[in-house]
């Protein structure tokens, strides 16, 4: 059985080269269960000849999942009737561009250590959990902690954080470095499961753990908003300062319109990367399910 005649037992809505702009030849498109199920925007598009599938706002995504909560079928039971669909062919698509890493990077300097200590947070555990690594004297992003950005446990972007809190705290990937722009994505968004606490900077998520996801600042798109949307517990945690503030409630009425609960919560410190370590608990303890 080939993909179309899976849809057609299933009546799932599909649309054909030609029959959409967003259908380009050898692909299919559907409506993607993840940002916009039921919407006849045909975001999502199946190849036919590799059996992947990618998303104009979700990226690559497995087609098995896909296929599994648009049918409500078991893998086994996809498997037996359209044959072997491998999950890692979303990752072989995203390695077609290649990711370009900042010069200098290696391990953590004694200085990187030490900053990261002072903010409460232990160089070991986020150098095992999250992959950072640090970056020495170089041309551009000279005393600075490197950030890997995720989508699906493989490398797609970066960040870099400055030792000093003067000039640009964070440098990023330039477009032709990254393999997907960070700003379509949300970092930390693999350890997420039920429940996402969203923060503003990737060291705001690493201090509260897995289940935070950062937006990278307060200027956050669209794409990111729908990530946000897909999780039926959403907490919004920027920092504690009036323009912050005033971005969180914003971020906040824009997910009023999605299925699920939103919750704005305003805590003590400056921001939670600066957060005590007992408020970081009542954090998780609350909102990380």
């Amino acid at each position: 059985m080939n993909i179309t005649e899976f849809l057609e037992e299933y009546q799932i809505k599909y649309w054909e080269t030609g029959s959409h702009h967003h259908v380009c030849k050898g692909w299919i498109g559907v409506d993607c269960p993840q940002c916009s199920p039921n919407s006849n925007k045909v975001r999502l598009g199946i190849n036919l000849a590799g059996k992947y599938a990618s998303c104009w706002v979700c990226g690559y995504i497995s087609l098995p999942n896909i296929l599994m909560e648009m049918t409500k079928q078991s893998y086994k039971t996809i498997k037996e009737k359209l044959g072997e669909i491998n999950y890692q062919t979303k990752q072989r698509k995203l390695a077609n561009k290649k990711l370009q890493l900042p010069h200098g990077l290696g391990e953590l300097l004694p200085v990187h250590k030490k900053y990261l200590k002072n903010r409460g947070l232990d160089p070991e555990k986020l150098k095992k959990d999250w992959g950072i690594e640090g970056i020495g004297l170089t041309n551009r992003l000279s005393w600075r902690i490197f950030i890997p950005i995720h989508q699906y446990h493989q490398t797609v972007s970066w960040t870099t954080r400055s030792l000093s809190d003067e000039g640009l705290r964070y440098i990023s990937a330039k477009p032709e470095e990254e393999i997907i722009s960070a700003h379509s994505l949300l970092f930390g968004e693999d350890h997420v499961r039920h429940s996402i606490v969203v923060t503003e900077g990737p060291l705001d998520a690493m201090k509260i753990g897995f289940g935070a996801a950062a937006v990278f600042g307060l200027g956050y798109s669209k794409s990111q908003i729908l990530k946000i949307a897909k999780y039926p517990s959403r907490t919004i945690i920027f920092d504690s300062e009036k323009e912050a503030q005033k971005k969180a409630r914003k971020l906040c009425e824009e997910l009023e319109c999605f299925p699920g609960e939103t919750t704005r919560v305003v805590i003590d410190a400056k921001d939670p990367g600066s957060a005590k370590e007992k408020e970081i608990k009542l954090i998780r303890r609350s909102f990380i399910k």
